[in-house]
């Protein structure tokens, strides 16, 4: 996780660094760290007088020295302005960053020290701001782990009396073994607190957290895990609450995958007896190999239960998930393939019920305009065997100028010397005039306007030729 957020965030340094230009380069880091005694609180203030922070912004630096494996804990808050701290090495290379994580908009670090020296922090904000603001730094307790044979469940109690953990918010910790491949249902609930779950590896960092995928404000993780040996659980809370809290670990069934072919469509029902999906609940699933660039359609529907789908890639990895897209509470997930390979997908449903279901998947329509594919956010349809595709993406690629009058229901395509006009529900376009009779009527679909693409297409003098092979439209104009 921190060689990800390392990256990303010297991508951003980088771009920053860029649009400042040389200004920054003459002022380029705050320019001395004061050296502190922990624990330590201040109250200080930003001004334009003040370095350059890492973000760009004006800030203030502090030192101070810590030991191998202790944990600190930063928070620097304000009325005035919108804090952000940086934790830097002996090098003053990044180590970690916050903006948001002490409440509101006040910033907090909470962080296992690697090595024993001096770490460096910068105090600054997070749009030129000036104003005051109070910083304190202090050491906190580590999280102990209580070893548990799965399945495990206890009821237990947070305090201010706990232990720090991830989030900087008091909780208690656990510890079990698992095996490679083994699946994992790690679920905290409560009627006094709200609940936020850490999953770590055997080094206690970060693998997995979760805040509200338990239903209500409960927390719940469904993981993998990814080798043989020791993880730790943190059970802990949202914004340092008290109370009492039920936390269960249990080994799950993982999905089986049936190889489909596309088109597929089936009837089929979920219970108890089916393998465990990513959100915790019953599912069944499916695999089907794609073409990288192939737009394919999933649709769940079921008057029984509640319908919720996920795709995940060649290593079983989330690629995207729906609820209720498919119309009332039915899921649809429709997305344009990014390799050529094989897919899997999760059928599953929202809050442990049982019922049939309806499941299919087919290739979307693709429509390629002079050599190029268009991409839609509603995307083409078959209807009485005629294709319908959103009008403005089209035609506006074909350059020609679109509009649309909401009193009358309109839509007006306008190219050269070509006007076409063509009213929602209408099975008439008129070209400069001239009626000319469709077989479908153009149609409104999530907001957007679909219309049959051979006639308006060859109307403004393209051609269209369909090819069946890869459910494409081709139009030359």
């Amino acid at each position: 996780m921190k060689k990800i957020m390392a990256f990303a965030f010297t991508t951003v340094v980088c771009c920053c660094i860029a649009l400042v230009g040389s200004a920054l380069v003459a002022k380029a880091d705050i320019a001395a760290y004061t050296p502190v005694t922990i624990p330590f609180s201040t109250t200080d203030s930003l001004s334009s007088a003040d370095g350059i922070s890492f973000s760009g912004e004006h800030g203030k630096g502090y030192s101070f020295e810590g030991q191998a494996g202790e944990l600190v804990i930063i928070n620097m808050s304000s009325d005035e302005l919108d804090p952000y701290l940086f934790l830097l090495d002996n090098n003053r290379e990044w180590l970690w960053d916050d903006d948001d994580s002490g409440g509101g908009f006040n910033a907090r670090i909470v962080y296992t020290l690697e090595y024993t020296g001096v770490y460096y922090i910068q105090a600054t904000q997070y749009d030129n701001e000036n104003g005051s603001y109070h910083l304190s730094i202090e050491k906190g307790m580590p999280i102990a782990y209580t070893p548990v044979t799965l399945p495990y469940s206890t009821t237990d109690s947070l305090s201010t009396a706990d232990r720090f953990s991830f989030n900087g918010q008091y909780g208690k910790g656990y510890s079990f073994e698992g095996q490679a491949g083994e699946l994992v249902i790690i679920t905290m609930s409560s009627d006094e607190l709200d609940p936020y779950l850490f999953l770590l590896d055997n080094n206690r960092e970060w693998l997995w957290d979760d805040d509200d995928s338990g239903g209500g404000f409960n927390a719940r993780i469904v993981y993998t895990l990814e080798y043989t040996g020791v993880y730790h659980i943190q059970a802990t809370q949202y914004d340092n609450e008290n109370g009492s809290y039920n936390l269960s670990i249990e080994k799950g069934m993982p999905i089986n995958y049936t190889p489909v072919t596309l088109p597929h469509s089936t009837t089929d029902s979920l219970s108890t007896a089916d393998g465990i999906s990513f959100n915790g609940q019953h599912g069944k699933g499916y695999s089907f190999e794609g073409q990288a660039g192939e737009q394919v359609i999933i649709t769940m529907s079921s008057d029984e239960l509640d319908p919720y789908l996920f795709l995940l890639d060649n290593n079983r990895e989330w690629l995207w998930e729906d609820d209720d897209s498919g119309g009332s509470f039915n899921a649809r997930i429709v997305y344009k393939l990014e390799y050529t390979g094989i897919y899997y997908i999760q059928a599953t449903q929202y809050a442990n019920e049982n019922g049939s279901y309806h499941f299919s998947i087919e290739k979307g329509i693709r429509v390629m305009l002079n050599g190029d594919y268009l991409d839609f956010e509603q995307p083409p349809i078959i209807e009485n065997g005629l294709t319908l595709v959103p009008i403005r993406v089209i035609f506006e690629a074909m350059g020609a100028a679109v509009g649309w009058n909401d009193i009358t229901q309109t839509v007006t395509v306008e190219k050269d010397n070509i006007t076409v006009v063509l009213r929602i529900g209408s099975d008439v376009l008129t070209k400069n005039g001239e009626n000319i009779t469709l077989d479908v009527p153009a149609k409104i679909i999530n907001g957007r306007t679909l219309v049959p693409v051979r006639a308006i297409s060859e109307s403004l003098g393209a051609a269209v030729t369909w090819d069946e092979a890869s459910n494409t439209v081709i139009i030359e104009s």
